[in-house]
């Protein structure tokens, strides 16, 4: 396992690093669901930012794997980049949902939060069409 992540982190240490950076996030909400309360939809509300936490650094360490094989090395950089933005923005608005006891997905109870719920999607849609570059 120890090579394993030496080799990751030389094939991309932008993603390798916020793989990381994801899965203590991930780890911090897990342990919040033992001292809050909070509900959304019937489950605790930490529940949901742990899963998107881990599915994020799953995400990067996998990119982060297989583009070390793409020819175009300065568009992974950029690519990268933009992970660590888009998902920065995603977190970062489930999380604080979340610690609000809110939905962060269709979340149209006012304009802010269908505004964000809105922005989290082009968002999303802007990285996925990175990967055609």
């Amino acid at each position: 396992m120890k090579a394993f992540l030496a080799d990751l982190k030389r094939r991309n240490a932008l993603l390798y690093w916020y793989g990381v950076l994801s899965f203590t996030g991930a780890f911090i909400c897990i342990l919040m669901t033992q001292f809050s309360d909070t509900i959304v939809l019937g489950i605790n509300a930490w529940i949901k930012p742990a899963k998107f936490f881990i599915s994020v650094a799953v995400y990067c360490w996998t990119m982060a794997w297989i583009m070390h094989y793409l020819i175009a090395q300065q568009k992974v950089k950029v690519f990268s980049k933009m992970v660590l933005w888009v998902m920065t923005y995603e977190l970062l608005i489930i999380t604080w949902q979340a610690a609000n006891g809110r939905l962060s997905h269709f979340n149209t109870t006012t304009i802010f939060y269908r505004l964000l719920f809105i922005l989290m999607g082009i968002a999303i849609s802007v990285l996925a069409d990175g990967l055609v570059i």
